[in-house]
C-alpha cells in the first residue's frame, strides 16, 4: 500500500471514529483530531497560521468574487466565471467577466468544458441518489464530452 494510500485509510478511520462517537463528521472535529503533532493527519493541514491566514484570505476572495451576479442578456448569472487558460504555455487560474466570457471563445471554451466535468462530477457524486435520476440529459453530457475534450 502507498503511502497516500494508508493516509486515506487512516483519515478514513478517524472519520468513521468522530461519526461513531458523534453521529456526524464535522471540519472542527477533524482539526481537533489532527491538532497534536503526533497524530498521523497532523501533516494534512497547515499550522503555520499566517500561512494559513493567508491561505483563508484567499478562499475568502474566492468566496467575494464568485457571490456578485449581473444581468446579462436579460438574466442574472455570474459576474465572473473562474477558469484556467494558458498564458505563454503556463496554466493560470484567475475570474474573467460575463462579458468577456461571451466575447471570447478560447475562454469560453474553458469554461463550457469545466462545466462539463463539473456535471459529470456531480453525476457520479449523486449516481446513488434515485431522486436525481434523470436530471442531467445523459446524451447532451455524453456528445458535450466528445466535442469539447
Amino acid at each position: 500500500m502507498s503511502e497516500k494510500e494508508t493516509q486515506k485509510e487512516i483519515l478514513l478511520q478517524t472519520l468513521r471514529e468522530i461519526e461513531t462517537k458523534t453521529g456526524m463528521v464535522t471540519p472542527r472535529a477533524l482539526v481537533d483530531k489532527a491538532r497534536a503533532s503526533d497524530s498521523p493527519l497532523h501533516g494534512l493541514f497547515e499550522w503555520d497560521n499566517s500561512r494559513a491566514a493567508d491561505r483563508y484570505r484567499l478562499y475568502q476572495a474566492r468566496q467575494h468574487i464568485s457571490s456578485i451576479r449581473v444581468e446579462f442578456m436579460g438574466r442574472e448569472t455570474s459576474a465572473y466565471w473562474n477558469a484556467t487558460v494558458e498564458i505563454e504555455d503556463v496554466p493560470v487560474q484567475g475570474y474573467f467577466s460575463t462579458a468577456q466570457v461571451a466575447s471570447d471563445s478560447a475562454i469560453r471554451s474553458v469554461v463550457v468544458k469545466e462545466a462539463v466535468q463539473n456535471l459529470v462530477h456531480w453525476q457520479k457524486k449523486y449516481k446513488e441518489l434515485k431522486e436525481l435520476a434523470g436530471v442531467v440529459n445523459e446524451k447532451k453530457l455524453q456528445h458535450l464530452r466528445k466535442t469539447v475534450g
